[in-house]
This record gives C-alpha cells, sequence and structure tokens, in this order.
C-alpha cells in the first residue's frame, strides 16, 4: 500500500473514506527492562510476542502492526540497546539490580526525550511512590499489572492514540472517549476492558460488506481513549476535540490546579453540559452522596465499588457511545422498536421511510410502526426466504410470504398462519432449509 490512501465508497453512507491515513504512528519496537524475577512475572504465560500476536489476532487486528518486545535484565544493558537500536517505546519495571528506577528513566529521557518511557508494576503497594516519580515530569505514565497481555496493549495503544488524536480527530473525523482518572489501579483495570469492547464493537458495526483488506483499514477509524489524569488535562483535551467526543467517563476526586479536588469530576460534568446538552457523561465513585449530584447535572452515575464494575462500563459504552441496537423512542422516551442493524441508515430511502415513520408517529400508530421495523430487520437479517420451513416461537411451517407487515407461513397442518412481524423479534426463530 505504501503511503497511498486508499478511497473506499461506503455504503454507509460516509462518501469517500481514506482510512489509510489514519493511525500514522504505531508503537512496534518495544524494549522491556525487568529483572529475571520481573520477566517470570509477566511472561509467565507464555513469550510476550507470541502473546500478543495471539491477543491481535483475536481481536482480528493487523497482524503486520503487532508489537515487538526486546529484553534487558539490566539498566546497562537497556541503555546500551537504546543507543545501538531504534525503539518506539520503553516499558521497565521498578525494581532492576545495577540502578535505580529514577536514576534510568532521566538517562533516558536525557538523550532520546521524546521516547515514550512507562512504568508497569507488579504490585498495588509500589503504586504510591511510582506515581511520585510520575509527577517529576520525566515518567510517561505508570500501570499496574492485570495478569495478561491485554494491559501491555492498553499502554500501547495509549501511547498510539495520544500522539495520532491530532490528526485522526481534528483532519480524519475520528471520535473520541475522555476518561478521566488519575488512579493507576482503576484505569489500569477499565483500559484493557475499553479497548478490548470498542475494537470489537467496531469490528461489529464495519465488517459486513466488506473484504478482509477494508475491513482492517476501517478498524483503524475506531473511537480515540483519551485518559486524562487531572481538571485542566480534561478540560483541555475536551476544548480541542469538541464536536468530536463521543463520552466522557469521569472520576469525582482528581487533581485541579495541583491540589486534590474531591468534587473536581462534578465541576468538569457541570461545565461540559452547560455547553452540550446531549454529550453521554458517566461519573463514578466510590461515594454515593455524590450520586444525586450528578443526577441533578445531567450526567448519569456508577459506583466503583459495584461488584459487576466493568458489565456495568461496557453496557454503558454499548447504549450511549453508539455502539448499540438502534432504537426507536416515542417523544417521552419509551422504546416501541429496536433493530441489531439498518444498513442503508442514512440513504435517500431510509431518509424516506424515517419521513412515513415521523407521520405515523404523529397519529399515534406505534403498532404499525413496530411491525415495518421489525419487517424491515428481518429482511436484511436473512432468517429466512421465501420456501424456507422455518420455527417461529411454537409454529413450524413454509413461509410463504414476507411483507411489510406480516408473514404468512403454510403450517404442517396445510394451515395458513399470519404472524405480525413485531412478534418475530421476541420469538426464537429456527430455519431447518
Amino acid at each position: 500500500m505504501g503511503n497511498k490512501s486508499i478511497e473506499l465508497t461506503s455504503r454507509y453512507g460516509m462518501n469517500t473514506e481514506e482510512f489509510s491515513a489514519l493511525m500514522k504512528y504505531r508503537i512496534i519496537e518495544i524494549l522491556l527492562v525487568a529483572s529475571h524475577y520481573d520477566s517470570f512475572i509477566l511472561e509467565e504465560d507464555g513469550q510476550l510476542t507470541e502473546l500478543v500476536i495471539e491477543e491481535y489476532r483475536n481481536l482480528d487486528l493487523n497482524l503486520q502492526f503487532a508489537p515487538r518486545f526486546t529484553r534487558a535484565s539490566e539498566a546497562a544493558e537497556a541503555l546500551r540497546l537504546i543507543e545501538e537500536r531504534d525503539f518506539d517505546m520503553v516499558i521497565t519495571t521498578p525494581r532492576l539490580p545495577d540502578m535505580e528506577i529514577g536514576k534510568l528513566v532521566h538517562l533516558i529521557k536525557k538523550d532520546h526525550p521524546k521516547l515514550p518511557v512507562g512504568l508497569i508494576a507488579a504490585h498495588a503497594w509500589e503504586l504510591p511512590w511510582l506515581e511520585d516519580l510520575r509527577a517529576g515530569g520525566e515518567l510517561d505514565w505508570t500501570f499496574l499489572w492485570q495478569g495478561n497481555v491485554r494491559s501491555l496493549l492498553a499502554m500501547i495503544k495509549q501511547v498510539e492514540d495520544r500522539r495520532n488524536a491530532e490528526h485522526d480527530i481534528l483532519v480524519g473525523g475520528v471520535q473520541g472517549i475522555i476518561l478521566v482518572e488519575d488512579e493507576p489501579r482503576f484505569y489500569s483495570i477499565y483500559l484493557p476492558h475499553f479497548y478490548t469492547e470498542i475494537t470489537s464493537q467496531t469490528g461489529r458495526l464495519m465488517s459486513e460488506g466488506i473484504n478482509l483488506s477494508h475491513r482492517l483499514l476501517r478498524i483503524r477509524a475506531r473511537p480515540k481513549i483519551l485518559l486524562a489524569q487531572d481538571y485542566e488535562e480534561a478540560w483541555e483535551l475536551y476544548e480541542r476535540y469538541k464536536g468530536r467526543i463521543l463520552g466522557i467517563i469521569t472520576d469525582v476526586s482528581f487533581p485541579r490546579g495541583g491540589e486534590l479536588d474531591h468534587e473536581a469530576g462534578l465541576d468538569l460534568a457541570r461545565r461540559v453540559r452547560e455547553l452540550d446538552d446531549d454529550l453521554p457523561i458517566l461519573v463514578q465513585s466510590m461515594e454515593m452522596e455524590h450520586q444525586e449530584k450528578a443526577i441533578e447535572i445531567g450526567a448519569q452515575f456508577m459506583s466503583k465499588k459495584s461488584p459487576h464494575l466493568l458489565e456495568d462500563l461496557k453496557e454503558y459504552i454499548v447504549d450511549n457511545f453508539g455502539f448499540g441496537d438502534f432504537i426507536f423512542r416515542l417523544p417521552d422516551g419509551s422504546a416501541i422498536a429496536r433493530a441489531v442493524y439498518i444498513p442503508g441508515s442514512s440513504s435517500d430511502a431510509f431518509k424516506g421511510i424515517s419521513l412515513f415513520l415521523g407521520v405515523l408517529l404523529s397519529l399515534g400508530s406505534t403498532s404499525v410502526i413496530s411491525n415495518i421495523i421489525a419487517g424491515y430487520t428481518m429482511t436484511y437479517r436473512r432468517a429466512f426466504r421465501i420456501g424456507d420451513r422455518v420455527r417461529i416461537g411454537e409454529t413450524i411451517g413454509d413461509v410463504l410470504d414476507s411483507r411489510l407487515l406480516v408473514t404468512h407461513i403454510r403450517s404442517l397442518k396445510n394451515e395458513m398462519v399470519i404472524i405480525p412481524n413485531s412478534n418475530m423479534g421476541k420469538e426464537q426463530i429456527v430455519n431447518y432449509s
């Protein structure tokens, strides 16, 4: 492909797309500086490069960009390798046999100021003094090892997203999600989960009707996840990418003006809500007392003490960031129909259908709308064709006709059964053909 952009005519109404111009900055070569003990902890399930390639394969990512790891067990060896070879990132563990970690980071940044250097800790008790090191300005980030390679992938993708955000969001039209969290033990859990879920959802949305090469290009358009660790950084990200942000997930208590502010997240949500009535904002806290304040602002609230926190976050992302079902609602917010996927939804034909549905809605014909939407969805799901033998709920028979509002079935008893399309969204469908 080279540097030449590939233009694709989208069937999703996005006009000309130049996906190959996205994600230009990649982390490929990584130097891992770790003692023999820490290396054993990180690689106890296998070699890191092999584990990363396996994870890329599981997420259906382009193996061409899978990171490769070079290991150094001492600081002196790491410094020598950095001078001899080009690396895109350095990841180090806290304990090295021949040098304090702060000195190693200082020496790397002295000669290579633009080289990202991150630290991964195996134990939570190490985080406080490591954060002091990060606050000094030379260490780019600290991360808590979560026991699998997704932690490393999250660190890699975080650096890539921050480097690529300026072009991909402002020029390429990619959207972003702002995560405001200053505690490594929480964002170390969130980020691997977010990247896995968003990559999977993006792949699901972009898979139909596209060959493998085009699909790998389109995955580059997944939303950027932008981590902010204080109020000023969060507001700067919002101001910079305003209008292209899918949503904000924020803690309540984090630094503001160099001091810990116990209501910084609420102030951030309130300030954003004054400028944007519709942007999804999720406020998180260990303290339930903040729930009422978050709701008053117009944000949603989630407790960090929830035993199913990650599942709650997944549900929130799918429902609020454009990955979930297409839901038709009445003006009072109640749902009347749901479509898993509606192809061509920005086409002129769909706009005509939308106008027609609007007329019906104004007349209160919600049952008619439900049948139409269900019929339209069934057409594109290709659950069955005319002549197929199917079971819909308790009815078994041959499909004679499928219309806008109803489907006709000839049962095994040679009876004509007419099923409203809205019912089929609620019933299990088995196709025996």
